[in-house]
């Protein structure tokens, strides 16, 4: 463990609710939803993931109030960059009753570091890493998503 690697990342889907990603070391992460009332944070429903040792967490939004991408090195995985959908469904009543995983999607073959990940648009995220192929030189890829509502 380093003090640069990132295990926890949070994104905003609206004013009342956000998304944190965490990945504990030598535990499974998992995305949580979080709701707000005023000055007040509730823990809300959780979606576990598929690595039992994530680094490099960045969760990030994807246009809508239910959609989102979580991308991370998965070291349970030898260190390759994978992203994860996340879905967030609700009730009739608007209330959030579930987070689903969408496609999850390994787009290294290789070890990554200093994994980063920002939101372009509605269904596209952009991902740099340093790639530890022998190379160790920087990449960027985009990650795009399409859903079927």
């Amino acid at each position: 463990y380093t003090p640069t690697h990132r295990r926890v990342s949070a994104c905003t889907l609206s004013s009342t609710r956000a998304l944190v990603a965490y990945g504990p070391i030598d535990a499974f992460g998992e995305a949580v939803l979080v709701t707000v009332a005023g000055v007040t944070a509730s823990k809300g429903v959780a979606l576990p993931f598929r690595s039992a040792n994530m680094d490099d967490v960045h969760v990030v939004p994807l246009g809508t109030t239910k959609k989102a991408l979580a991308v991370y090195r998965d070291e349970a995985d030898g260190g390759l960059a994978k992203a994860q959908e996340v879905d967030v469904y609700d009730d009739y009543n608007g209330a959030s009753y579930a987070l689903g995983p969408g496609s999850l999607v390994t787009f290294t073959s290789f070890r990554a570091q200093n994994l980063v990940a920002i939101g372009l648009n509605g269904t596209a995220v952009l991902a740099a890493y340093r790639a530890m192929d022998g190379s160790e030189q920087a990449h960027a890829v985009i990650l795009g998503a399409v859903f079927n509502e």
